[in-house]
């Protein structure tokens, strides 16, 4: 394809030597394994998924009780509510966030104020 100019939108011959010489790089790579941050990582990961679920990580009847565990799996705990609550900030939209904690002070200004209500 030819652009008014006589320039052309094709790759040239050395454009495709290019990416097939990073191409052929990729791959060796993916051959020879990951690497030492990469397997680290990876170990992380596959840690962290046969952990025991949350009840039994702070569940401290256990004869093999370990505070510094409860610790870990507490600092691990914020993170992942930190994460949580900025991954919902991004997805909601800045009236969405306005609305609601609007209605909430309501809710809770109603509740807090209301009459008791009198027996006989």
């Amino acid at each position: 394809m030819t652009i008014d100019d006589g320039s052309s939108l094709d790759p040239t011959d050395a454009e495709i030597e290019a990416w097939a010489e990073r191409e052929r790089q990729r791959r060796q790579q993916w051959l020879s394994g990951p690497t030492p941050e990469q397997a680290a990582v990876a170990a992380i990961y596959e840690h962290e998924r046969g952990e025991p679920p949350i009840e039994q990580a702070y569940d401290t009847s256990d004869d093999d009780f370990d505070p510094s565990r409860v610790v870990q799996r507490l600092v691990r705990t914020t993170q992942l509510a930190a994460e949580g609550a900025l991954s919902l900030l991004l997805h909601f939209s800045l009236s969405d966030v306005r609305e609601r904690l609007v209605h909430a002070g309501l809710d809770w200004e109603e509740e807090l104020f209301e009459e008791p209500t009198r027996r006989r």
